[in-house]
C-alpha cells in the first residue's frame, strides 16, 4: 500500500481556508515553503505556514525550497510540524540540518533536485527518515513530470537502509502514479492533480485503490 499527500501549494492562494476544507479527509498536509531565491517561485512564509498549521491540527510535512533552512526549523517545530525536508543543494553539511531537524522532535527528510545523484546521499543514510526525490522541476514548461527520475528512486531503493521512505513529488497524475511505484516510491505528494478533481479525497482514495498493492 502507498499513501497520498496532498499539497497545498496548488491550492488558490485566495482561498486557502477552503482549500483546507477540502483535503480534511486526508491524514497529512504538504507544505512548499518557496523562498524566491532557491526556486524563483515564492509560496508561503512562516505566518502563512503558521495559519495553516493551526486551521490543519493534523501532521503537516513541510519541504523547505529556501536557502539557510536552518532559519525555519524552530518555528515549524514550534507550529506542531511532525516532518522537515531539507534540499540536499540548499546546505553545506547536510548532516548539521539533518540532525537539527530530529533534535527538535520532527521527522527529518532530504529532497534531491534533478541535478543530484542518487549516489550522492549514500553517506548520509541512517540520518533521514525520507529522501523526497523531485520529479519535476521549475522548467518554464509546465514543470512535466520527468520520467529520468524513476532510475534515481529505484536505485535509492535498492541502495537505502530498509525502512527508509522514498517520497516522489512533482507532476504525478494517474498516468505517473503507477510508475513511481513500481520504482519503488511509497508516497506521493500530488497537488495539481488533486485540485483539478471535484473532490480530492476521492480522488486519491480511487488511486490508492486502482493501483495499491
Amino acid at each position: 500500500m502507498f499513501e497520498i499527500v496532498p499539497s497545498i501549494a496548488s491550492a488558490d492562494p485566495l482561498n486557502l481556508g477552503g482549500a483546507l476544507q477540502s483535503l480534511a479527509g486526508f491524514p497529512c498536509l504538504h507544505l512548499d515553503i518557496e523562498d524566491g531565491n532557491f526556486t524563483p517561485n515564492i509560496t508561503f512564509g512562516l505566518r502563512t505556514a503558521a495559519a495553516v498549521a493551526a486551521a490543519w491540527g493534523k501532521p503537516l510535512d513541510a519541504h523547505l525550497m529556501a536557502n539557510h533552512p536552518q532559519r525555519y526549523f524552530v518555528a515549524l517545530a514550534g507550529m506542531g510540524v511532525s516532518s522537515v525536508a531539507v534540499h540536499y543543494e540548499s546546505v553545506d553539511y547536510p548532516l548539521e540540518a539533518l540532525h537539527a531537524v530530529r533534535s527538535l522532535g520532527m521527522k527529518a527528510g532530504l529532497a534531491l533536485n534533478f541535478k543530484t545523484g542518487w549516489r550522492d546521499v549514500l553517506p548520509f543514510a541512517g540520518s533521514f527518515d525520507y529522501v523526497l526525490v523531485m520529479t519535476a522541476e521549475p522548467d518554464g514548461a509546465g514543470e512535466r513530470f520527468c520520467p529520468a527520475m524513476l532510475e534515481k528512486i529505484r536505485e535509492l531503493r535498492n541502495h537505502l537502509p530498509f525502512g527508509t521512505s522514498i517520497r516522489a513529488d512533482g507532476g504525478i497524475g494517474d498516468e505517473e502514479c503507477p510508475l513511481v511505484l513500481e520504482a519503488g516510491a511509497d508516497t506521493l505528494i500530488m497537488g495539481r492533480y488533486l485540485f483539478a478533481c471535484a473532490g480530492p479525497r476521492a480522488a486519491a482514495d480511487a488511486l490508492v485503490q486502482k493501483y495499491g498493492k
